[in-house]
């Protein structure tokens, strides 16, 4: 699991930063084609994990470049926080940005937050995932909005903007979170067959 008001969609990249997805550097609101691929999985309550694919998708990535472009800087029960790497003539401006996974519904109950911190002149960018939300401050962070960056949860690997001009590789990558699926407790399923039992046998003959 920083951004603000939706910006108008522009076609073209422009070469300077980060687009997560609803345009913040010009970019496009879809994965780039040709990007490496990072996959931020987050299954169980433990701590997340990530991979990096040059190419592929996150099921089934081509080449595991992991080694050479994380760093884990901090890690713990639903949160990770690694570097990722920049060339040196990185085309990132100053950027502090977030985007949002919802449980249920956009606005209604949020279940993970994804920062990105970015400095022109200070490779790598620095992203936080928590899949839960109070383990990230977007304090000073702006988010990106509009729905395409804000996607609702469904248990699979799910797009969640793309970062340009990184300077190495396929000079993008593509960020993917996939999030385990909140399912009720036994008790609760056990209530609600109850009730539903219930009303049954004393539904009208």
């Amino acid at each position: 699991m920083h951004f603000g008001p939706s910006l108008p969609r522009v076609q073209s990249r422009v070469s300077l930063m980060l687009c997560f997805g609803v345009i913040l550097c010009g970019g496009l609101v879809a994965p780039v084609s040709r990007a490496d691929i990072v996959c931020i999985q987050d299954l169980t309550e433990g701590t997340p994990t990530v991979k990096v694919f040059a190419g592929g998708t996150c099921d089934a990535g081509v080449t595991d470049i992991t080694a050479s472009r994380v760093t884990i800087k901090n890690s713990g029960a639903e949160f990770l926080e690694f570097s990722l790497a920049l060339g040196a003539n990185h085309g990132i401006a100053d950027n502090k940005s977030y985007t949002q996974m919802w449980e249920d519904m956009v606005g209604g109950t949020l279940s993970d937050v994804l920062l990105f911190t970015a400095a022109s002149a200070l490779p790598p960018a620095t992203v936080d995932f928590c899949s839960d939300p109070a383990f990230c401050n977007t304090g000073g962070y702006t988010l990106l909005s509009g729905g395409v960056l804000e996607p609702i949860e469904n248990g699979k690997f799910q797009f969640e903007g793309s970062i340009g001009e990184t300077g190495l590789g396929t000079n993008a990558y593509d960020l993917y979170v996939q999030s385990d699926l909140d399912v009720p407790e036994p008790s609760s399923v056990f209530l609600l067959l109850t009730v539903a039992g219930l009303v049954w046998m004393r539904r009208p003959k």
